[in-house]
């Protein structure tokens, strides 16, 4: 696949802003911008106040919950109440299978995978598989609207086998969770290929997108019980794990706060970095890209990353993951 920038997908897609605007926005438009832009600050000020409270005892607690009610319910209703009815009735397992995908947390599929890979051995070209790791209470069911491109990509060998699996809430269950997975994945191929050090490609949603961030490293500081707190040591990149694509995830949060051995911090709240935070983010974060939603009420526009390795789609939070363009967005990033 060739890479598909930004002025590719302003012409042909129409999945990013336009740069410049063609004509006025009607009235509606701008009342619907308005609306939006009061979602979304309601939203994220429900998030501050909550890492205030470290998400913990009722306060906390409450700040959390009405953040995810008021960035989901009410900046996108429709996607939101589908995403649950679906969730509710649909048995992904069998959908995912059907294409020809694997379940991480079934080893009746990975048995699958060791199979296809053997059958495989031959190939001039075998790739990295790709792990897709789901938001906070949700499950694999919310890649199914990818399912088409991804098995398309994966016909035309550029990307690997596609595999997912159900993660817990509890970040330090998903963490241990998702390492597993991988260390399981890339044993298969290291036993099949007879490779060294295999590695895999991360694709994430939200909190999955926050994960494969951290798993990408192989030192996670843990310094109190709050669910966002989790910061990886820069100069200890995981081996295993090839590039990550972020959606929708609040990334910076894995420096916010970050101290060094003395205790002095070194990044700020917020995520507001200064130029010398910035140079040492950008050094050791080659393999970390960022897929940000504009209209996003839950997730912030914030990154600490390269410019070029940050990508902004005109999509809210759960849109994202209903946009086949955006799919082809990150796979082409995996191509680079």
């Amino acid at each position: 696949m060739s890479d598909i920038s930004l002025n590719a997908l302003n012409g042909h897609y129409h999945c990013y802003p336009h740069l410049q605007a063609t004509e006025e926005p009607s009235l509606c438009k701008r009342i619907a911008d308005i609306y939006q832009s009061i979602i979304k600050s309601l939203s994220q000020w429900l998030f501050e106040n909550g890492l205030a409270y470290q998400f913990e005892g009722f306060a906390g607690k409450f700040f959390l919950y009405s953040h995810f009610t008021v960035g989901s319910f009410f900046s996108e209703p429709l996607t939101t109440l589908f995403s649950t009815i679906t969730r509710i009735t649909c048995s992904w397992n069998t959908v995912w299978e059907e294409h020809g995908f694997y379940d991480a947390g079934d080893s009746n599929s990975l048995e699958r995978l060791e199979t296809q890979l053997e059958s495989e051995t031959n190939s001039v070209s075998i790739r990295p598989p790709l792990l897709l790791l789901h938001a906070v209470h949700d499950t694999p069911h919310a890649w199914l609207a990818w399912a088409p491109e991804l098995e398309e990509a994966e016909r035309k060998n550029e990307i690997g086998h596609v595999i997912t699996l159900e993660l817990p809430n509890e970040m330090e269950d998903q963490l241990r969770t998702a390492n597993n997975a991988i260390e399981e994945i890339t044993s298969i191929y290291r036993r099949v290929l007879k490779h060294p050090l295999p590695q895999v490609d991360l694709i994430g949603h939200s909190r999955g997108g926050y994960t494969g961030h951290l798993l990408a490293y192989n030192e996670i500081t843990v310094t109190d019980n709050s669910i966002m707190r989790r910061w990886h040591k820069i100069d200890t990149q995981n081996p295993l794990v090839r590039k990550v694509v972020t959606l929708g995830s609040p990334t910076w949060l894995c420096c916010h706060g970050q101290k060094n051995e003395e205790g002095i911090g070194l990044y700020p709240e917020k995520g507001q970095f200064t130029e010398q935070q910035l140079g040492t983010i950008h050094g050791s974060h080659p393999n970390v890209f960022d897929i940000i939603g504009t209209q996003d009420a839950i997730a912030f526009e914030r990154s600490g990353l390269p410019a070029n390795q940050v990508f902004q789609v005109e999509h809210k939070h759960k849109g994202l993951l209903a946009c086949p363009d955006v799919c082809k967005l990150a796979i082409s990033i995996l191509n680079r």
